[in-house]
């Protein structure tokens, strides 16, 4: 009777201790991460939950409890676990790999040996991705720099004529830095949950016309047809205008790229309470194997790597993103060597 009422008593004890940490627990391994990976804390936090590593966490605390409190009859059972997971850990702060770990028979020490595996391979595979992220934004900032520079020094040394045409090139570099300083900003808001959305009734026919009207200067505009398909009563649509507008100029913008001397389509019409946009190119299309991560931040399949090796993978991820936050939902559909159609919705005023 004795021996139940304590394990009750020890129950018990836990479980306020675990209410009690949960919080400071969660703000430290978010910390802890964000070292790791160079990321914000609040976005290492929000993950724990997404990616289930949370569950990991609290069989961490709930070993560490068990250890202090259990007998010295059954440490043998314990400590050979405990320090594999710790050579592990230790590796893996040294030299960023894995580690095979010996798990023993405590249930909780396998949960958790089997739950570090998985969290290493995936901060291993983030870690990857982190530098090719990095490379990839370096070229991007790099290119329209060089060009930049270039043609300022010739300028101040006189060696080239300041004639419309080399305006007209240094303001499309200015503007290509513009716009991937403002995706960049908008993608890193809507994935921290700060980025803001301003609704309103506004004229969908007119945002088009304005958008097709301003990619009408596009540089790479100039071999591809655009056509625009709105019925002159279509109704207000409800949303930030704003931010419907990068999303129309981001798909355009795709289009134009992948479908060079090609048609570039822009309907719209509604269906029930949305209005809805849908913008067909076509062009190189898109595999089968590679459709589903047409919306991942910065991929981009080889193909496209080599018909536009300017392209910087964000503009789809942050279409995607932008019209979740107003309601709305996006998909595509696409054949190889045919084309691609990008479909996206928003409420009706």
């Amino acid at each position: 009777m004795k021996g139940i009422n304590s394990e009750m008593k020890k129950s018990s004890y836990l479980n306020k201790l675990r209410r009690k940490t949960d919080l400071q627990a969660q703000l430290l391994i978010s910390h802890v991460l964000a070292m790791a990976l160079g990321l914000l804390p609040g976005l290492i936090l929000g993950r724990l939950y997404t990616d289930g590593i949370w569950t990991a966490v609290e069989a961490v605390i709930g070993v560490l409890l068990s250890v202090a409190l259990m007998s010295l009859s059954t440490g043998s059972l314990i400590v050979q676990p405990v320090k594999s997971l710790e050579k592990a850990i230790e590796r893996f702060d040294r030299e960023g790999k894995s580690s095979e770990i010996e798990a023993g028979p405590v249930p909780e020490l396998r949960r958790l040996a089997l739950a570090f595996d998985s969290l290493t391979e995936r901060l291993e595979l983030a870690g990857n991705r982190r530098y090719e992220l990095i490379g990839a934004l370096t070229h991007e900032i790099y290119t329209p720099l060089t060009v930049l520079t270039g043609d300022l020094e010739m300028l101040q040394q006189n060696e080239r004529e300041p004639t419309p045409e080399l305006y007209d090139k240094l303001l499309q570099q200015t503007a290509k830095l513009t716009r991937l300083t403002k995706d960049l900003s908008t993608l890193s808001k809507g994935e921290l949950g700060q980025l803001s959305i301003n609704r309103r009734s506004f004229s969908m026919r007119s945002l088009l016309q304005n958008v097709q009207e301003e990619l009408t200067f596009n540089p790479l505009k100039s071999s591809c047809q655009i056509r625009l398909d709105c019925p002159a009563n279509l109704p207000n649509a409800f949303a930030d205008p704003d931010r419907v507008g990068q999303i129309l100029t981001n798909l355009i913008s795709n289009a134009i790229r992948y479908a060079p001397g090609g048609t570039i389509s822009v309907r719209a019409w509604t269906n029930a309470n949305y209005l809805w946009i849908a913008v067909a190119d076509d062009g190189i299309g898109i595999a089968p194997d590679e459709i589903n991560h047409v919306f991942d931040a910065f991929w981009r399949s080889n193909r496209a790597r080599h018909l536009a090796p300017e392209g910087r993978g964000i503009g789809l991820s942050l279409v995607q993103q932008l019209v979740r936050l107003q309601g709305g939902q996006i998909d595509v559909e696409s054949e190889l060597g045919k084309g691609s159609t990008f479909r996206f919705s928003i409420p009706l005023a």
